[in-house]
């Protein structure tokens, strides 16, 4: 808590992210399927499990290009119902929360943070917990900063 009683504003530019870029792009998965279990949100399993696919990504069990054909199938998702600028259909999330999972790649470790306000855009759209996911943002990750 801030001096003044308030809750001081959360950075998420001050996430110490590991510095293998393997380990970094992990935890952000590992935050995003922990949001989903805590707050109870599924994906469709159509056209992919993205969370399956996801976990066993984790688990060292899937390639890169595995993850490339599923990604590129919720893209269709998205550009098969001109969706591009649809933010209010669950399908149209879905399909972006699932395309949050299988589209970082190690080169993505320097901007994991614009992933992960991303994420939290799309929570908004969809009228989930944001404030449930901040304070598991708390938990889970250490800051330069204090929060």
């Amino acid at each position: 808590m801030a001096a003044n009683g308030r809750e001081k504003p959360l950075s998420i530019g001050f996430i110490v992210w590991p510095e293998n870029p393997t380990e970094a792009i992990n935890a952000y998965l590992r935050f995003i399927l922990a949001v989903f279990a805590e707050q109870n949100i599924t994906l469709p399993d159509q056209p992919n499990d993205a969370t399956a696919l996801t976990r066993r990504r984790l688990a060292g069990q899937v390639d890169d290009a595995v993850l490339d054909g599923a990604r590129d199938s919720w893209w269709a998702v998205v550009d098969d119902a001109d969706g591009i600028r649809d933010f209010k259909s669950m399908r149209m999330l879905d399909a972006r929360f699932a395309l949050c999972l299988l589209s970082v790649r190690d080169k993505d470790a320097p901007i994991l943070g614009e992933h992960i306000s991303w994420f939290f855009e799309l929570m908004g759209y969809a009228k989930y917990d944001t404030r449930g996911a901040t304070a598991l943002m708390k938990r889970t990750f250490t800051f330069s900063r204090p929060v």
